[in-house]
């Protein structure tokens, strides 16, 4: 993902060629985001963010099993096909997705991923794909904007609340912790925003 420039608060912008940053002091950063939508229902929530959290726990095996929850309508339908499927998504998170802490690749773990699914044919519904299609451009922005910054690792601490707590009082548990969750993201991203770039927060909008 390409950026013609950043434009954060009045007499704040990049220079033609994009190498020089000209920033006032205690600027932050805002992305405006033109968005892909997708309004997901509670199966659809738990399903995606489910192989997310998975993603972050290494867990090829688990991961698997949410992706074949991603069609009301799936195509891999027998045991032994499920089964291929599921360790072959186990062979490609051993190798290249280790989990948090790893220097995990979310967009190149994505892809793999998606290549197992056209070799498996599993089908997926068309939020979950668009989900992916976010998640691919997200990363491919963070990448690009601060290549220090991990997705997956930034997330950690939303995606275990969720893991751990989702589960107690159908979802209130995790509902409980979420604010607590966030407060620590925030937290961890802002000190790496200010070891990177100086500012205090990103504002997407």
């Amino acid at each position: 993902v390409e950026l013609a420039g950043l434009f954060t608060r009045a007499g704040e912008a990049t220079s033609r060629d994009n190498r020089r940053l000209v920033r006032p002091p205690n600027a932050r950063v805002v992305l405006v985001d033109a968005g892909m939508v997708a309004n997901l229902g509670l199966d659809e929530q738990r399903n995606f963010v489910g192989f997310l959290a998975a993603v972050g726990e290494g867990d090829g095996r688990d991961a698997g099993r949410f992706v074949i929850q991603w069609s009301a309508a799936q195509t891999c339908v027998s045991a032994e096909a499920q089964a291929a499927f599921v360790e072959a998504m186990a062979a490609f998170f051993a190798t290249d997705c280790r989990g948090y802490g790893t220097e995990v690749d979310l967009g190149h773990v994505l892809r793999g991923v998606l290549t197992i699914v056209r070799i498996h044919q599993v089908r997926v519904d068309v939020n979950y794909a668009t989900l992916v299609m976010n998640a691919l451009c997200l990363d491919g922005l963070a990448n690009s904007i601060l290549p220090e910054y991990n997705v997956l690792d930034a997330a950690k601490p939303l995606l275990r609340a969720y893991a751990r707590w989702q589960k107690l009082a159908k979802g209130a548990g995790f509902k409980l912790f979420l604010p607590l969750a966030r407060r620590v993201k925030e937290r961890t991203d802002r000190r790496i925003y200010r070891q990177v770039w100086g500012v205090g927060e990103i504002v997407c909008v």
